[in-house]
């Protein structure tokens, strides 16, 4: 199974070029080795009751969410606008209706399948709705189910990878507000903006461009001058790109019991609106003991984003205590959340196949632009790799691939 972990972590297998990020950032001591396993083995799920879902039933329904995901990855042939949710519930209900369950288990049952679209919708950042069935294979598989996490968050990863670029070669609190590729000289000229409007212009013989998905979306019709190819922009515009938000709520006195690793919500009233029902757990974060981290994603992340943090501190604190049956949990000390959907820089989380998109989206989205067959213009990021999309470790390695392509393409023209 794919999976997508609670605080700053990357998978350990096939990392960028070989691994060789990973040991760059062990020998800096930035990471820990985290089983994710022996985690989800300490979780309690609870319902709304505050009763709790015993550990068999939960294995038996992650065993059937295990089997109707290899399915999806397998590559099944659906018809061409299913999407993951349908696929998901009924094939769900076909399991369990194979078992003699009785009505205690199969509510049981059906309540984990609804916490599992939750789980899953954080792969995706959205609604299972709206993401493929067709296209849900594409994503690269792991050997393991070890994870790496890093132990100082990705800021220190940052100063690693930076640490041979001379200060003058990186220009920051810039926005580049124009890319005019087409030129009688074959180069790019790269308008950008200071935080004070102080104009800058940068000619290049070749572009990368990293921005996110979402900021294509938003704005390639006034940053690309002439515009992009319209199968590119079709391709950018029929991808989906997901939002995904933190909630890190701070206790100067933990109220769970260090062997305890978070809790599971069971949801199960009918309010599915209210975007609290978007979270699904609170975890425990192995290098920050005081904290619980809750994940949330799709619409209900974009409205989080837009609340005050005493709101969504409050709100936290009372499904906390409610799950928990425990009205003396206090109210964080300090709680922090992310903001990635306001962000003009990203609007969002990272991409995923929408039900309208297709295999060839992220090629053409990868694509160069050409001018007399120079690649003038090149397109990086994790929505360009067509393995390791919506991971970071798959940004890093599309920024490779076209450095790898220009200085190719600048040997053999001499």
């Amino acid at each position: 199974m794919k999976h997508h972990q609670a605080l700053n972590s990357i998978k350990k297998s096939r990392f960028g070029a070989r691994g060789k990020a990973v040991s760059l950032f062990h020998k800096k001591g930035l990471m820990v080795n985290h089983l994710k396993s022996a985690l989800v083995e300490k979780e309690k799920t609870l319902t709304e009751r505050s009763t709790e879902i015993d550990k068999l039933t939960v294995k038996k329904a992650w065993k059937i969410i295990e089997k109707i995901e290899d399915e999806l990855e397998d590559g099944i042939r659906f018809k061409k606008d299913l999407n993951c949710q349908d696929y998901i519930e009924k094939r769900f209900t076909e399991e369990i209706d194979k078992r003699k369950l009785n009505d205690e288990k199969k509510t049981h049952m059906l309540m984990f399948c609804k916490i599992m679209s939750g789980y899953l919708g954080l792969y995706v950042g959205d609604d299972l709705k709206l993401a493929s069935a067709n296209c849900y294979e594409m994503g690269g598989e792991y050997d393991d189910d070890n994870d790496v996490i890093l132990s100082h968050g990705y800021s220190l990863v940052l100063k690693a990878l930076k640490e041979d670029l001379t200060d003058s070669s990186l220009k920051f609190k810039r926005n580049v507000v124009s890319i005019q590729w087409k030129s009688e000289q074959s180069t790019v000229k790269v308008i950008c903006e200071t935080e004070d409007k102080t104009v800058e212009e940068y000619l290049a013989d070749h572009v990368i461009v990293t921005c996110s998905l979402g900021h294509l979306k938003q704005f390639h019709d006034n940053l690309f001058h002439p515009s992009l190819p319209q199968k590119k922009i079709k391709a950018i515009e029929k991808m989906g790109f997901g939002s995904v938000g933190k909630i890190f709520l701070y206790y100067e006195i933990p109220f769970w019991r260090k062997e305890e690793s978070g809790i599971v919500l069971a949801w199960d009233s009918s309010d599915d609106d209210a975007w609290y029902k978007s979270i699904f757990k609170f975890s425990t974060i192995p290098t920050c003991e005081n904290v619980l981290l809750a994940w949330i994603h799709g619409k209900a992340s974009k409205h989080m984003e837009t609340l005050s943090l005493n709101e969504v501190a409050r709100t936290c604190t009372d499904i906390l205590r409610k799950f928990w049956k425990n009205q003396e949990i206090p109210e964080p000390s300090l709680t922090q959340t992310s903001s990635w959907s306001r962000d003009p820089s990203f609007l969002g989380a990272y991409s995923y196949f929408a039900v309208d998109s297709h295999k060839s989206c992220i090629s053409d989205i990868a694509e160069p632009l050409f001018v007399a067959d120079k690649p003038i213009v090149c397109f990086a990021g994790e929505a360009t790799d067509s393995t390791w999309f919506s991971y970071a470790h798959g940004a890093r390695s599309s920024g490779i691939r076209e450095a790898n392509r220009i200085l190719k393409i600048n040997s053999t023209s001499k």
